[in-house]
């Protein structure tokens, strides 16, 4: 019998515990029988980037951005309330923590800056576009930005650049955008870190949690407590995307591409027989709800949403796959 569930922001809190099992088992790889063949041996390889990771380039090191709202969800601070209202004449008055459903930021740029003088550019554009996030889905879990080869080299901080804040609460349809960000939606991590050649981390830019200030005009000034975590095995993640290039292998393992928020963006995704599938199903007594599935409704051109370890190679490793929206049927796979 089909059991609904509801993906809630807090769906992916047994995270912590998985990345400690997953770890001490495998040692900060993708276990090897989640990498299929396919009959060419190409994919099989991919775990150590052994021909990729510098691409004939002396010099370079693979580096992975992962962005998060807080990587500890659970600390005292996140269930502190809001002072004051969003406006003057708001019924809504002091806001917990807890009542807000949605805080969006476009994060747009990230530079690295490197320490040494008169080595090459003194910074290094990692990423440039927008990507969308949600400060309130992404407590304790990362989304990724972009994969990057960068000059191998001593860098003394992390430029960031984000825009078009936007608040809901629940119980309310109003989309909040009198929020507005410190130091012209420029912000700056001090933290020093060297990147090294046949070394791949995963560089986690944490936003610290949700801190909003309340100003004399009834709007909002966010100002994040940022830093920036270097990770040498894995991440807990939340993706969507678009499923591309599915595979199935024996056992109910196999893999696909997760189309991201730019043409070119994309992350390689593995799965097994213990990874959780739902879909979003209607509902006689409510608008939608997620219920179990099974492999099989996975599909080319379906939209997902995935929980589960990024791994220094960039590819991910499913814990759970929600089927947001599954492949239309008429679309060309």
């Amino acid at each position: 019998m089909l059991t609904g569930v509801h993906k809630a922001p807090w769906r992916v809190a047994g995270l912590a515990l998985l990345l400690a099992a997953v770890l001490m088992a495998t040692g900060g790889c993708p276990p090897e029988d989640l990498i299929p063949d396919n009959g060419n041996g190409n994919n099989g390889d991919n775990g150590d980037n052994g021909d990729n990771g510098d691409n004939g380039e002396a010099g370079k090191a693979a580096v992975t951005v992962a962005f998060t709202g807080s990587s500890d969800p659970l600390k005292d601070d996140y269930a502190r309330w809001l002072a004051g209202a969003f406006h003057e004449d708001s019924k809504l008055g002091p806001v917990p923590v807890g009542m807000i459903e949605h805080l969006w930021v476009t994060v747009t740029e990230v530079v690295f800056d490197r320490a040494e003088e008169g080595t090459g550019e003194p910074r290094v554009t990692v990423f440039d576009g927008e990507k969308r996030v949600d400060l309130i889905e992404l407590q304790g879990v990362s989304a990724v930005l972009v994969d990057a080869e960068v000059p191998a080299a001593e860098y003394s901080g992390i430029r960031l650049r984000i825009q078009d804040p936007e608040l809901k609460v629940y119980d309310d349809d109003t989309l909040y955008s009198n929020i507005h960000l410190t130091a012209n939606d420029r912000l700056f991590i001090s933290e020093s870190f060297t990147l090294e050649e046949d070394d791949p981390v995963i560089i986690r830019v944490d936003f610290g949690g949700i801190h909003l200030v309340l100003t004399g005009h009834g709007g909002f000034v966010l100002t994040p407590q940022l830093r920036a975590d270097i990770l040498t095995e894995s991440a807990a993640v939340s993706e969507s995307g678009v499923v591309q290039d599915l595979a199935f292998q024996n056992g109910g393992a196999g893999s696909f591409s997760l189309a991201l928020h730019g043409d070119d963006d994309e992350v390689v995704v593995f799965f097994d027989a213990e990874t959780a599938f739902f879909i979003l199903q209607e509902t006689e007594e409510v608008e939608a709800v997620y219920v179990e599935a099974d492999v099989d409704a996975l599909d080319n051109g379906a939209h997902v949403t995935v929980d589960g370890l990024l791994w220094v190679d960039g590819t991910i490793t499913a814990e759970h796959i929600w089927i947001d929206e599954p492949a239309d049927d008429g679309a060309e796979p």
